[in-house]
């Protein structure tokens, strides 16, 4: 309940409307109340006879204020739409912008599938919740009003909605409460749903080639049954609120009908109050009903809530900066260089776990072209990943250009380095954007010369669009040569100081491999070039090669020097000498 405070915040544009929604509502609930009070004067009336002026003036004023609230409903409707459309628009805008600002430990925590549920169901759910605001804010105002007026017209008869009322919010409080855990179970089905479907349709081709179709099926259903049970328990929970309601309000009417009759014999009540009051009764009924009705998407948008706004204030790792300036007052003393590595420790589970990088300790020189070789799962892609700020070291210090890479903001940041995944990725539209996409302002002249270097030039010229040519979501019409050869492009345009390319020749052959390469040595000369690969030949003129062994340096040298002095380099380029020999 907490955190339905927060909507304030993200309402800031359109607060106006919601003030206005407030305003309406509580005319609205006011009208509802008079209405049924002139009913009873024109009842009373025409029993006791009165002149017709007065029946009809009556009458009048009940057709004006139904008018009244019919404006009033429209007006209602208009601002409940714009504010729950307004808000909800911002929530998934910060949402995103949020998601865009993590870091990729971050992201690990949460998990792509989860934060596309945020950004799609969650906030789908609350938006549909908050078009009943008012119909939230209306029922208890409308059900306080009726109270008041009964009491004012016989306090003794009153006593039955002062029964009555406390029992159904207690049951429905209840309801909420137990209700609320099977929810967030639902929710969190949705998120597992999202995943296996998004791996299922990304890995369709492997799932169709080892004919595994039927098993991915069953595991789909065995979550769609797991989330149709979950529902199931929390909608079941919520069916019992309008039952329980209406047997009160039905029994009310019943007490109000039985001492209601014997006042009106006794001449103490009159018709039209005891008609004033049933109509009270039925207008809390009413209430009741429509809240038990909201039940479901009330309590399942306030998970939904929760869960987004965990997202929006996640909070990032604290950086203690008398350690980030101690470190530094350290490093000044030893000199620059592009890229100094002192002593790292890292693990993605944490610092309590097995290390994964540990007494790792490296300096890169400005405008060298470095090589990073080792064997599988020796911890290659993540000494890039640490180097570039996208995860925290559990221990030691990263010093880009003297500087410590945790005193750098997000932006400065990311404008140190041109990067190359290890799985391209590109994006849905045209050669020109995806090349773009970090350096909006490139010229054609500098488009063409990072296509030329990058050996993709040749395809592009051959397309009838050239850089407008569309690219589907992943690049999945370009070979995986082509997707790396686009990458490498948009890394070497974006001209940063430090190029760094993990396995960027991976689904080359042997020619373009070595252009490729020749030209990051000649063209690119003034760049600090950091190249990982599990091919010696591309990395074999490098300045200098740095070979990782089980999260450690193994050895640091040149080609001909690790062919000396490291057995696992040694090793590995014997082997694949013979795999080039065999053919």
């Amino acid at each position: 309940m907490k955190n339905i405070g927060k909507l304030w915040k993200y309402s800031y544009n359109y607060r106006g409307c919601l003030i206005l929604l407030g305003l309406l509502t509580i005319l609205g609930a006011w009208l509802e109340i008079r209405i049924p009070m002139y009913m009873s004067e024109v009842l009373d009336g025409i029993i006791h006879m009165e002149s017709l002026s007065y029946v009809a003036r009556t009458c009048l004023m009940i057709g004006i204020l139904s008018l009244v609230l019919t404006i009033q409903g429209m007006g209602e409707g208009y601002f409940v739409a714009r504010w729950s459309s307004g808000v909800t628009r911002n929530l998934s805008d910060s949402l995103f912008s949020r998601i865009m600002s993590y870091e990729s430990r971050d992201m690990d925590h949460f998990g792509s599938a989860t934060a596309l549920t945020r950004l799609t169901t969650d906030v789908t759910i609350l938006r549909r919740a908050l078009e009943m605001t008012g119909s939230l804010f209306l029922c208890p105002l409308l059900i306080v009003f009726s109270v008041i007026s009964a009491c004012m017209i016989n306090r003794s008869l009153s006593l039955v909605f002062v029964l009555t009322i406390p029992v159904m919010g207690g049951l429905l409080a209840f309801i909420i409460a137990l209700s609320r855990s099977h929810y967030r179970k639902m929710l969190a089905d949705y998120d597992h749903m999202n995943q296996t479907l998004s791996e299922s349709i990304v890995g369709l081709r492997t799932i169709k080639s080892y004919a595994r179709e039927d098993e991915q099926k069953t595991v789909f259903e065995k979550i769609s049954d797991h989330l149709r049970r979950n529902s199931l328990s929390a909608e079941r929970l919520a069916a019992l609120n309008a039952p329980f309601s209406k047997m009160a309000v039905n029994l009310s009417i019943l007490a109000l009908a039985w001492l209601g009759g014997r006042r009106i014999i006794q001449g103490t009540l009159s018709v039209g109050d005891l008609f004033c009051l049933i109509t009270y009764t039925n207008q809390i009924l009413a209430q009741l009903l429509i809240i038990s009705m909201i039940l479901v998407p009330l309590v399942t948008s306030q998970v939904c809530l929760d869960r987004i706004l965990e997202m929006l204030e996640w909070d990032d790792r604290k950086i203690d900066q008398s350690t980030v300036q101690a470190a530094a007052a350290d490093h000044a003393e030893k000199g620059q260089a592009a890229v100094t590595v002192r002593n790292l420790r890292f693990s993605y589970s944490g610092a309590k776990s097995e290390a994964l990088l540990q007494d790792i300790e490296l300096e890169i020189r400005e405008r060298e072209f470095l090589g990073i070789t080792g064997t599988g799962g020796a911890g290659k892609t993540s000494l890039i990943r640490l180097i570039m700020g996208l995860y925290p070291a559990d221990a030691g210090t990263v010093f880009i250009h003297g500087r410590d890479i945790r005193s750098y903001d997000r932006s400065e940041r990311k404008s140190l380095f041109g990067y190359v995944p290890q799985k391209a990725q590109l994006f849905s539209g045209t050669i020109r954007e995806n090349l773009c996409a970090g350096r909006p302002e490139a010229t054609e002249e500098e488009l063409d010369r990072a296509c030329r270097n990058a050996c993709i030039d040749e395809y592009i010229r051959k397309q009838e669009a050239g850089y407008d040519t569309i690219l589907e979501e992943g690049g999945t019409n370009l070979s995986g040569g082509q997707r790396q050869r686009m990458c490498l492009a948009r890394a070497l345009l974006r001209n940063a100081g430090i190029l760094v390319m993990d396995n960027m020749t991976s689904a080359l052959d042997s020619i373009t491999e070595a252009r490729v390469v020749n030209n990051l040595r000649r063209e690119y000369a003034g760049l600090t070039r950091i190249v990982i690969s599990d091919r010696i030949s591309t990395i074999r003129d490098a300045d200098r090669i740095f070979v990782l062994d089980r999260g450690r340096i193994a050895g640091t040298g040149t080609h001909d020097e690790l062919i000396k002095t490291c057995r696992i380099y040694h090793e590995m380029a014997k082997i694949q000498e013979k795999q080039i020999a065999d053919g």
